[in-house]
């Protein structure tokens, strides 16, 4: 679930993309990466951690840099293993982090 466009306002496309973590145990920690485009190099330019074990349905970058992330997670009382609480969370890339703007449900 690779998503592509510009996160730096320089007008050359970049990606974001899921990273799953997992140590060993029952976790799965999924992290959103972002890869900037510098002179034809991708280079890590901020990442934020989605959760563990959620549930991507999609992420979408849009063309003013905002990142959407469309996902299940747990709700208040859910275990980690059945999440059901549909969210989207919106990132930007601001001074090399991926900043979450708003949670909306």
């Amino acid at each position: 679930q690779v998503a592509a466009g510009d996160l730096d306002g320089d007008a050359v496309a970049d990606v974001v993309a899921p990273f799953f973590l997992s140590t060993g145990g029952s976790g799965t920690f999924i992290f959103l990466i972002a890869m900037v485009d510098r002179d034809g190099v991708l280079t890590q330019a901020g990442w934020a951690l989605l959760g563990d074990r959620i549930k991507l349905n999609s992420i979408t970058v849009f063309g003013d840099g905002m990142i959407t992330v469309d996902m299940i997670t747990q709700g208040p009382g859910e275990p980690f293993c059945c999440p059901t609480l549909q969210v989207t969370r919106t990132f930007r890339l601001e001074g090399g982090e991926l900043k979450q703007e708003e949670l909306q449900r």
